[in-house]
């Protein structure tokens, strides 16, 4: 069982859904003690890759009710609120409906932290808004808080 994971996921077609794969460049540029990770693709074999380690931080775009940019860490009871607030769609399979199911099958997702920004928009573009731009370097300070 390999120690930490950072996990990047989301769309980078999506504007401000792909900051956690924009997070997940900027962090393989440096020598982090975790492995690092674009699971943009993954989907349910996310779970597996849970069970392979020993802590993981996933970083994604979460509508939180903020202003744009605003982060947030989700880990423990706070995270599970967080999944059992969410509606389930086959639609809209995103991270949080994985973590749903991986809950619902009673994996093990106490070594779990969510680090999500919040988003302005996620139409169809290519870049990060401002307000998520301008926090890229904040969160990598909170991912390397939890894994170094």
């Amino acid at each position: 069982m390999s120690k930490a994971l950072v996990l990047g996921v989301g769309n980078t077609l999506r504007g401000d859904d792909g900051v956690g794969v924009r997070v997940v460049e900027e962090l393989k540029k440096e020598n982090l003690k975790a492995k690092v990770m674009n699971g943009a693709n993954l989907g349910f074999s996310l779970l597996d890759i849970i069970r392979d380690h020993q802590k993981v931080v996933i970083v994604d775009a979460v509508d939180m009710g903020q202003p744009a940019g605003c982060i947030g860490s989700f880990q423990g009871e706070k995270l599970l609120s967080l999944l059992e607030d969410r509606k389930f769609s086959l639609h809209e399979m995103g991270i949080l409906e994985v973590l749903k199911v991986g809950y619902q099958l009673q994996e093990d997702l106490s070594k779990v932290i969510l680090i999500g920004v919040q988003p302005r928009s996620l139409d169809s573009i290519e870049k990060l808004s401002p307000e998520v731009e301008n926090k890229i370097s904040e969160v990598i300070a909170w991912v390397k808080k939890e894994v170094e």
